[in-house]
């Protein structure tokens, strides 16, 4: 195994600043601006000598006017813009023989990642335009509200690392034999940068209702329309490889009829003095960014992408260039195309989430509330990442056995199916038409379930003290991932999502320290306008999915398949296999190297379905501090300082993400904490942001 230690580091500039203008009685414009430069050390780089500065940038800047236009009615006129950027350095490293140093990952003993991860963006620039309007008016006892949003996009992602060649192999040996990947190896051509121009609009209407006292209707309707983006029209550039009656590459159409109807109530019974409120909505709401949901687990394969065949043993692979672009300098036949293609690109079908919520809060003591609330919903159309006119080659009814002790010689010669057989079996329907690589595509048909319920306790500023608490059960249950691991499934599975935190605690106090020492006094001039406020956090730990490390199903996909789960395994235990062959030298079958392994590396032929969000992370168990002092200066400005301590107790937590966001990220495809037969197996904490603890001093000037 090769391990390597290096420094990490950050610099980081942030600054924000507004301004409000009371024009007169009837017109007031809002600014406001915030920057944020982050520059670090490459956090993907497994090995000193590939570490490459990164730095992103951040710009955000909106205006309001707010108008009295009558004494009922009202005009909100909102504009704002945002700039993203983001860059990495360039280490310099030369490959022999190649243009650019390739993405290389080894397994086995090894566990070791030369170059960049597959797939990643090296630059980005995006720019967002937000202009919006919104009118209220009161008529009766109706309060509408109306208005329009148009959103536009611009810009692009770039310099993918699948350009330099993305290439997996299963041990060391292999790799310095010279020996062709036996994992994965492709290689993407013609396409370096992503167009993400793009348009939303968005319209809506709402009446909040007040029936009679103490009840209160509110009712809605809200239309979007959300364009495609550039890169996928372009699609069209790709007529040439049509096959009639198989697949057109024409720019796929836009859905149209979005209307998300929304109705809700509130109810204030003569309970407990009038000190009840019950109220409870039903809305329905469409993703507007889903050209994220797209490009993301299909980015490297974008462009015109040629593929290796695995099984391939010819040596000299790099000595020879490893794969390049034979059709360099001159127009691709149809035929040529479609051996290249990889994406597709089908009808828009706008993922919808169908939501529903119930709550009931109550009054308590002089200012306090509780509240008791349920919220459920139901996703449809979510993205699942799927192959075209996919052929399963493994099914469970046909696939090579995985033995869990030495077979006999008798048990070998009852197996006839090889592994050779199974790669010899098409993999799609769309390979009699001459399309060799795996065709991705995105169908919209998954679906996920949730279900919440929260307790909230709050205490409203009272003698200087205020609580906020909550505590929130919830179940997040899908079928799909939108990605790569849904292309390791042998149809939907409804299971725990990675997403699925059970339970979350929140309590926050704050504290006003004046009034602790009494009117007048020495100290209570002292800490006049000195504010202490914490927050612990508790979350339940994240599941992640075991992968097994190679290409199960053969269906060109070694980052999505499952780990082998064995139900009678040592918790912890993993472990590899071995070919079993026949007399022929022909894969038959594997056999595991420790029988007593809870999780079991893959296997190509061997059909793998282990359990889904198996593999636990770290929890959340955090505490932040901060205390506010406040400085008048005059009648009109004053100056604010802040320290903040976050993780106080420096707690390391390694949740697979920063605390309270969802999510997670790797810092390889097939990170070897979460392959089944690494060594490293297991051992995620030096993948992933410990949360340690920060501290930070911060000035605030008003006027």
């Amino acid at each position: 195994m090769i391990t390597s230690r290096q420094r990490g580091w950050q610099n980081q500039f942030a600054g924000t600043g507004g301004g409000d203008w009371t024009i007169n009685e009837k017109n007031q414009l809002r600014v406001r601006y915030s920057h944020n430069e982050l520059e670090n050390s490459n956090a993907f780089a497994t090995l000193p000598s590939f570490a490459a500065s990164m730095r992103s940038k951040g710009m955000l800047g909106s205006a309001a006017w707010y108008a009295n236009v009558m004494d009922a009615f009202t005009n909100e006129l909102r504009f704002g813009f945002n700039r993203y950027t983001h860059g990495f350095g360039q280490a310099n490293m030369a490959f022999p023989g190649l243009t650019a140093f390739p993405n290389i990952q080894i397994g086995g003993l090894s566990n070791l990642a030369l170059g960049l991860p597959f797939n990643l963006a090296t630059n980005a620039r995006l720019n967002t335009y937000h202009l919006a309007d919104g009118a209220g008016v009161q008529i009766g006892p109706h309060n509408v509200r109306f208005g329009i949003d148009g959103r536009r996009y611009l810009g692009f992602m770039g310099g993918f690392t699948s350009g330099a060649g993305n290439f997996a192999f299963s041990s060391l040996d292999r790799f310095l034999l010279d020996l062709p990947p036996d994992v994965a190896a492709s290689r993407t051509f013609g396409v370096d940068r992503l167009d993400m121009a793009q348009w939303h609009w968005f319209a809506y209407l709402q009446d909040n209702w007040r029936v009679a006292p103490g009840f209160t209707l509110d009712l809605g309707l809200r239309y979007q329309y959300s364009k495609l983006p550039a890169f996928i029209k372009r699609q069209a550039n790709l007529v040439a490889a049509d096959v009639p009656g198989v697949i057109s590459f024409e720019e796929p159409n836009e859905q149209t009829q979005n209307w998300a109807p929304h109705a809700g109530f509130a109810w204030q019974p003569n309970w407990w003095n009038g000190m009840t409120v019950i109220r409870g909505s039903f809305g329905i709401m469409y993703d507007a960014l889903y050209s994220a949901h797209m490009v993301t687990p299909m980015m490297g394969q974008l462009g015109l992408t040629q593929l290796l065949n695995p099984a391939s043993n010819v040596p000299g692979f790099f000595r020879f260039g490893a794969i390049r672009d034979a059709a360099a300098g001159r127009d691709l036949t149809p035929q040529e195309l479609r051996g290249r293609i990889a994406t597709f690109f089908g009808e828009q079908r706008l993922p919808y989430t169908m939501h529903w919520n119930a709550a009931i809060q109550q009054s308590i003591w002089n200012n306090g509330t509780i509240e008791l609330k349920y919220l459920g919903s139901r996703g449809l159309r979510l993205p699942v990442l799927s192959m075209m006119g996919a052929l399963p080659r493994v099914t469970p009814e046909r696939s090579l056995p995985l033995f869990f002790s030495t077979p006999t010689q008798g048990e070998i010669n009852q197996l006839t199916l090889t592994l050779d057989d199974l790669q010899r079996q098409p993999f799609s329907s769309l390979q009699a038409a001459g399309f060799s690589n795996p065709v991705w595509t995105v169908l919209n048909e998954g679906q996920s379930w949730y279900h919440g319920l929260a307790v909230s306790l709050n205490q409203r500023f009272t003698r200087g003290f205020q609580l906020i608490s909550n505590w929130t059960w919830s179940h997040l249950i899908d079928d799909s991932t939108g990605t790569v691991l849904d292309l390791g499934m042998f149809g939907r599975e409804r299971a725990n999502s990675i997403y699925d935190r059970r339970h979350r605690v929140s309590v926050t106090p704050m504290f006003e320290l004046a009034p602790l020492f009494g009117d007048g006094s020495f100290l209570a001039k002292f800490f006049a306008d000195f504010n202490l406020n914490a927050t612990y956090t508790y979350e339940s730990p994240m599941y992640l999915t075991p992968l097994g490390g190679a290409d199960v199903l053969l269906n060109g996909n070694p980052f999505g398949a499952r780990a082998i789960f064995n139900a009678q395994g040592r918790e912890g235990v993993t472990s590899g296999v071995m070919p079993v062959t026949n007399r022929a030298g022909r894969i038959v079958g594997y056999q595991t190297l420790d029988p007593n392994a809870r999780f079991i590396s893959g296997a190509p032929g061997v059909f793998s379905f282990g359990n889904r969000s198996s593999f636990r992370l770290g929890e959340t168990n955090n505490l932040d501090l901060a205390a506010v002092k406040r400085f008048n200066i005059s009648d009109r400005g004053a100056f604010e300082v802040r320290g903040e301590v976050y993780n106080i107790f420096n707690h390391p937590q390694f949740t697979g993400t920063q605390i309270n966001s969802l999510g997670s990220r790797f810092i390889q495809s097939m990170p070897g904490f979460l392959t089944a037969g690494n060594p490293e197996f297991g051992n995620f904490e030096p993948a992933f942001f410990g949360n340690p603890r920060t501290l930070q001093l911060a000035l605030r000037v008003t006027f």
